[in-house]
């Protein structure tokens, strides 16, 4: 699955001001001075640029993904020593060598399947690599004004998230749990919080109603397009979860 830099970059401030703080700060205050952090999926590199501020001296990174154009754009705009890593998440979740001192991921793990996630967390337990994956939709959708449809569009939407993509069968809103029972089979320590989108009236908010908008009506046909037609929408959340796994 492939998303454009316009879609990462009208998404990176919600994103930002999402992601949980106390989170990031605790996973980048574990990465020593002259450390190696990974990013998964890593796209434009927002995640890297979320990570970056909080960490030590000589502290670097390594970008993976399998669209060139967003990786060249991460390296040009980065403010820390990155290389990048051009590779196929569907043929090896974890495409690095050696042990980094950091694994980090955003709002990919919704999108992969639970072999996906075992392998990552196999990889991660023999190395002993902490995780950080931030922005994994949860499954909660709140439109306001509420409206009596709503209930039906949101459970059309999760519906259409658990079904294949790129990596197969999609977790979708199972997500945080299946990243949850993962690591915590291999004994790993877990810390939680909650980083919904919230989106008033703009172009984010256009993009992410068209978007529920498309994958409800292929669950449920016209009576998607009926909600539509029922209601003007002026702010949503959308409900995501922020996890860092580590070692004990």
């Amino acid at each position: 699955m492939s998303f454009s830099a316009d879609w990462l970059a009208l998404r990176e401030p919600a994103d930002a001001a999402a992601r949980a703080q106390t989170l990031i700060k605790a996973a980048a205050g574990a990465v020593p001075e002259g450390g190696r952090v990974v990013d998964l999926g890593a796209g434009r590199g927002a995640t890297m640029r979320a990570l970056a501020p909080h960490l030590a001296p000589g502290a670097t990174f390594e970008l993976i993904d399998h669209d060139a154009a967003l990786l060249a754009e991460a390296a040009r705009i980065a403010t820390r020593p990155v290389t990048t890593h051009l590779a196929d998440l569907r043929e090896n979740p974890a495409p690095f060598t050696g042990a980094p001192d950091l694994l980090s991921a955003s709002a990919l793990f919704d999108l992969a399947s639970a072999a996906f996630v075992e392998t990552v967390a196999a990889r991660c337990a023999a190395d002993r690599i902490p995780l950080l994956s931030l922005l994994t939709y949860d499954g909660v959708l709140k439109f306001a004004p509420a409206h009596p449809m709503d209930a039906m569009v949101t459970g059309a939407f999760n519906t259409h998230q658990r079904r294949t993509k790129s990596f197969g069968p999609a977790l979708g809103p199972g997500a945080p749990a299946a990243l949850h029972d993962a690591f915590a089979a291999h004994g790993f320590i877990a810390k939680t919080e909650a980083s919904p989108w919230r989106l008033d009236p703009g172009p984010l908010l256009d993009a992410a109603l068209a978007g529920i908008l498309s994958a409800a009506r292929e669950v449920i046909g016209a009576a998607a397009d009926d909600w539509a037609r029922a209601r003007t929408i002026t702010h949503l959340v959308v409900g995501h979860r922020d996890q860092l796994f580590v070692p004990a």
